[in-house]
């Protein structure tokens, strides 16, 4: 089936071939479209494909209004998890002053590094001078970053030129370029949207929310989260069984998993309205790319005939009310 980039890319682009990471990081290999097999070539501690992120995330300087730990009421919702993307606190010494200060930037775009998405491509030349200036830095112990430079940062660094990250990752990767003169702390944005082009593609939303809540214990595809599904029986063939947490999975002319996946913040009026969180390439441009990450409220027009789980939904006045065909299920754990 060929090599992706890890983890892999979005939706009908899984196991095509991918941009080869010049540096040392994880890369996925697809022997069949259903699962994935991980080879971990980098300095990231723990095995690539399940959720290391406790021990490879940096501890990094947070200040009390972040959005970046789980709500007070310890809930985790998929609105809360994009807001943490939305709001970012780069931290950076002041050249001047050499205090500790913070820059801000929202991740938002929609990348994705298939084949298929020419003009969505993040700037993988960009991670790699990024990379090669941690290796230097860790080696020479200049320049003075706010956090201390590390061999494993440069995996999470990767994880978000790919389009896979989580918010620590993409906070490290700015971090490093305002360090390292890539960018100013004035030019931060711009740098997001037309140097380093930095987002998400779907599946790695989705699957990073699932990992923080402890819904999965690894990264999935597309096609797998459908096959679980199916396999453990957690397919809403009704609307009214519908609930925050699941899946939509966009449907392909044979009934399975297509190219796009979202995952539904909140229902209402009997699993006719949803709030859906994604990261799609549909929805008007923004500066270098797209709307991307945000949340829209979509309604369940109809269910499919014969095709239990699937409904024709309208994704509302955000996505360009475009109508889609979904299958909607629940997460199953592995």
């Amino acid at each position: 089936m060929g090599y992706s980039t890890y983890p892999g890319v979005c939706g009908a682009d899984e196991g095509d071939q991918g941009a080869i990471d010049s540096t040392p990081g994880p890369m996925c290999r697809y022997d069949d479209w259903r699962d994935q097999v991980c080879v971990d070539n980098s300095d990231t501690p723990g095995p690539i494909g399940t959720d290391d992120r406790a021990d490879a995330t940096p501890n990094l300087p947070t200040p009390p209004d972040a959005l970046d730990t789980t709500p007070s009421n310890n809930v985790l919702t998929p609105v809360d998890f994009m807001n943490q993307f939305l709001a970012l606190d780069v931290p950076y010494f002041d050249p001047e002053t050499s205090e500790r200060r913070y820059a801000h930037a929202d991740i938002h775009l929609y990348t994705n590094q298939g084949p298929n998405h020419p003009t969505r491509h993040s700037n993988l030349t960009e991670k790699d001078n990024i990379n090669r200036g941690v290796r230097r830095a860790v080696r020479d112990g200049q320049p003075q970053t706010p956090i201390t430079p590390d061999n494993a940062h440069r995996g999470r660094i990767s994880k978000a030129f790919y389009g896979k990250g989580l918010p620590n990752d993409y906070r490290l990767a700015l971090m490093y370029a305002i360090a390292f003169g890539h960018t100013t702390v004035a030019a931060i944005q711009d740098y997001v949207y037309t140097n380093a082009i930095l987002g998400m593609d779907c599946i790695g939303f989705v699957n990073n929310f699932l990992l923080q809540i402890n819904a999965i214990e690894r990264e999935r595809t597309i096609p797998s989260h459908l096959q679980h599904g199916r396999r453990r029986r957690t397919i809403r063939e009704s609307q009214a069984d519908i609930q925050p947490n699941d899946l939509l999975i966009w449907n392909g002319d044979d009934g399975e998993a297509s190219s796009h996946i979202a995952i539904i913040d909140t229902v209402s009026n009997g699993g006719t309205n949803l709030l859906v969180v994604e990261s799609s390439g549909t929805g008007p441009v923004v500066a270098n790319g797209n709307i991307g990450l945000g949340s829209s409220n979509y309604t369940v027009r109809n269910p499919i005939q014969d095709s239990p789980g699937s409904y024709r939904v309208n994704r509302g006045a955000l996505r360009n009310n475009q109508n889609s065909n979904v299958i909607i299920l629940g997460v199953p754990s592995n």
